[in-house]
């Protein structure tokens, strides 16, 4: 059994630490396959975490109580406690949690955990409470661009400058600032004659050979940030933002989109690294494998109407996550995308996501 606080008040079961917390309870299992038995993980999602021993002991009372939902099925397993809905239990396959991120942890309620599971999964596009299904081919990021360096790669090789160089750079994750999918230069760097950290004359011009267009959030600021992917018209480094090199200009807004419409928000939040609650990264390796469109795989005409799109709301301004549920400009994104795509109307899956504690900070 694995227990995780979606709980704004309280992240944590630990008194010493504010950061994110889960408890695992495990049992010994015999030797050999069990029997032939399959093995399934309960996941306990907390609302509300307990205040105080005896709430704790009423809570953990309540959870040995409640059978819990297979992700397979449908529904939903609360936990009660005085007649308050404090959580949910949910049972996933061990052969689902094998080799990635436990999608268990990530999400409050069980219908999210089965939107994302089905669409990294099988490619499934499935809104809770619509019956049609959709279907979109998708692969590891790192088949379609190469993610560059990090923040301490740059401190290695390059000063940074108010100075106009050869070497721009997106600087910073001002909520002010970064709202909408096009974004310009704010920096530059210069190359260090010596590098620091050991590392090789010319490991500036190293590092600017892996500068791209595409920039996806590095660290993620779930309550405020606006935007998860942007694109400049020039080549760019970044302290904040993973640039990634693509190729081709239409693959690069096509992925802008995707990874800022809802499905590519929900795979995102799946394979996410938690550090306090909202305040969440995408470690290199995690994005390299994030699943994302494979643009090679839709016809010439959906790229070619994505990629329109994206020059359609390039400049428009998004809201701040917690409020996507009514922002037109993502609404607009995603009621466009859908239509592209053969889609089921992504409204629902956009308000679940905006309520979610982890972006709203509000319980449930």
């Amino acid at each position: 059994m694995v227990i995780v606080s979606h709980d704004p008040a309280r992240w944590n079961f630990s008194d010493s630490t504010d950061l994110s917390e889960a408890l695992l309870i495990a049992t010994r299992r015999p030797s050999g396959n069990g029997g032939g038995r399959e093995h399934r993980t309960t996941f306990v999602s907390l609302w509300q975490n307990p205040d105080g021993v005896l709430d704790a002991h009423r809570t953990a009372q309540a959870i040995a109580d409640t059978t819990p939902a297979n992700l397979e099925a449908a529904g939903a397993a609360m936990v009660e406690v005085d007649g308050r809905h404090v959580g949910e239990l949910m049972s996933i396959p061990e052969f689902k949690l094998r080799g990635g991120k436990w999608a268990g942890v990530q999400f409050a309620r069980a219908d999210l955990t089965r939107s994302a599971l089905r669409l990294l999964d099988d490619g499934e596009v499935w809104v809770p409470g619509e019956s049609a299904v959709g279907q979109v081919p998708l692969c590891p990021l790192d088949q379609l661009g190469a993610v560059g360096p990090d923040r301490r790669r740059l401190v290695d090789g390059f000063e940074r400058t108010a100075v106009q160089t050869a070497y721009p750079m997106v600087e910073g994750h001002d909520t002010e600032q970064r709202k909408t999918l096009l974004c310009d230069p704010d920096a530059y760097l210069s190359p260090l004659v010596t590098p620091r950290g050991g590392q090789r004359p010319g490991y500036g011009e190293h590092l600017w050979q892996q500068a791209g267009r595409l920039l996806v959030a590095e660290r993620i600021w779930l309550e405020t940030n606006r935007v998860i992917a942007m694109r400049t018209d020039t080549r760019v480094l970044s302290n904040v933002w993973w640039p990634v090199r693509v190729d081709e200009v239409l693959y690069e807004k096509v992925l802008a989109v995707w990874l800022n419409s809802s499905p590519g928000l929900l795979t995102l939040l799946a394979q996410r690294t938690s550090t306090r609650g909202g305040w969440v990264g995408m470690k290199k390796a995690d994005l390299e494998q994030l699943p994302v469109l494979d643009v090679r795989a839709i016809s010439p005409e959906q790229l070619q109407a994505l990629s329109r799109l994206f020059d359609d709301v390039a400049e428009y301004e998004f809201e701040r996550l917690p409020a996507m549920a009514d922002c037109a400009a993502r609404r607009r994104l995603d009621d466009s995308l859908a239509e592209i795509l053969g889609l089921p109307d992504l409204d629902g899956l956009r308000r679940l996501l905006a309520s979610e504690p982890v972006v709203s900070n509000r319980r449930l």
